[in-house]
């Protein structure tokens, strides 16, 4: 669903943020920020059943109107 995707992109961008922090934290030679140890809740990386079925069938899709308009 759209509410799930979203989601998704908003824990990217935050992820890419932590990780630029704690590279900067690194070049100073302080120690990492572990997110874990503030929320509690830990962030999932892979991509869930019914978004792996969107993107499948958004792409069978696009493929079918591909072929169906090529022949016109």
């Amino acid at each position: 669903t759209l509410t799930k995707l979203t989601t998704a992109i908003t824990m990217t961008a935050q992820q890419r943020q932590l990780m630029t922090l704690n590279i900067e934290r690194a070049k100073k030679g302080l120690p990492p920020i572990d997110i874990a140890s503030y929320s509690g809740v830990g962030v999932n990386v892979g991509l869930s059943p019914d978004t792996k079925n969107l993107l499948i069938f958004g792409g069978l899709a696009l493929v079918a109107v591909f072929f169906l308009t090529r022949n016109r």
